[in-house]
């Protein structure tokens, strides 16, 4: 994330380092939630918090997927197809975040579930992230992306085309 913040130049190293998030390293989730909510903002001002968030996550999968390994990730992506893909949602977090416990779940052919065990009020985000993902690897294909906290303080994503 702290890429896309200096790519778009929405905020001077010196607050990323105010943050707690530049030089990049591991940090608590507390802080870069906070550093989260905080480059959203700035990113995003004229927009409401959750918009603001999920405006933020789908900007991360863009400058993602226009770097070299993005664009290899959406090749495969799309020879997988969409619920071979998000069936594998799950890893993909893990291996870009080792805190989020996440878990995908074939509810028929046509509806994928992510379960994020916790979200620590990123929903929005999360939910960005997953429909920019999506939309880059299926653009022409419609199908509907959905997100709730699902009782048990997490979050679920349900995806269905």
């Amino acid at each position: 994330m702290v890429g896309v913040v200096q790519q778009k130049n929405a905020l001077p190293l010196a607050q990323l380092e105010k943050l707690g998030v530049y030089p990049p390293r591991d940090v608590t989730m507390e802080v870069w939630v906070g550093a989260v909510h905080a480059i959203a903002r700035a990113m995003f001002p004229l927009l409401p918090a959750d918009q603001q968030l999920e405006a933020l996550g789908r900007e991360v999968v863009r400058s993602f997927a226009n770097g070299v390994v993005g664009r290899g990730v959406l090749m495969v992506g799309r020879l997988l197809g969409r619920r071979r893909t998000l069936m594998r949602m799950a890893e993909h977090f893990r291996t870009a975040d080792s805190v989020m416990n996440v878990s995908a779940f074939e509810k028929t052919p046509q509806w994928v579930q992510i379960r994020f065990g916790a979200s620590y009020g990123l929903d929005a985000h999360l939910l960005g992230v997953v429909r920019e993902g999506v939309a880059l690897l299926t653009p022409t294909e419609p199908c509907v992306i959905e997100g709730a906290p699902d009782g048990a303080g997490g979050f679920a994503i349900n995806v269905t085309w």
